[in-house]
């Protein structure tokens, strides 16, 4: 999922740091983006050996209107209440985790691969996948302020 972001021909990759604390074991780094249109852009960060996506929708100035199931909010990016899911493909040994939150008129998604166990258990855990859309929340408001 997260490679065909950085496949599709519109993809410009960069290398820059990011002003952000090591998730677990692992600084964070933006390997590039993909500006879908102008109010969507997909930033693809690598984080230890993999590569993680987070889709920023400036729903606000699209004039668009979200609608939220509230059972699904069950978790919390800083203040903002959040879903997370994971999506597993049996006998792959593959996952993905997705998150999502919306904060200052921005609907954000964050996507995380994950290898699983055999028994298709996920070996990162759901408080890192918190963390890390906490800290690449952080940056990403601080980059598309106003």
């Amino acid at each position: 999922m997260v490679e065909s972001f950085r496949g599709h021909p519109l993809f410009e990759a960069t290398t820059s740091r990011v002003d952000a604390d090591p998730v677990g074991d692992f600084k964070i780094s933006l390997s590039g983006m993909l500006k879908e249109d102008r109010y969507r852009t997909t930033y693809i960060f690598k984080w230890g050996i993999k590569q993680i996506a987070l889709t920023a929708f400036r729903y606000r100035d699209a004039g668009v209107r979200p609608v939220v199931a509230e059972e699904f909010l069950q978790q919390k990016v800083g203040d903002a209440r959040a879903t997370l899911a994971l999506a597993v493909a049996k006998g792959t040994g593959r996952g993905i985790w997705k998150m999502g939150w919306m904060n200052e008129g921005i609907d954000y998604e964050l996507w995380v691969p994950d290898d699983l166990t055999p028994s298709d258990e996920p070996k990162i855990r759901t408080e890192t996948v918190i963390k890390l859309g906490e800290v690449l929340a952080g940056v990403m408001n601080e980059k598309l302020k106003p």
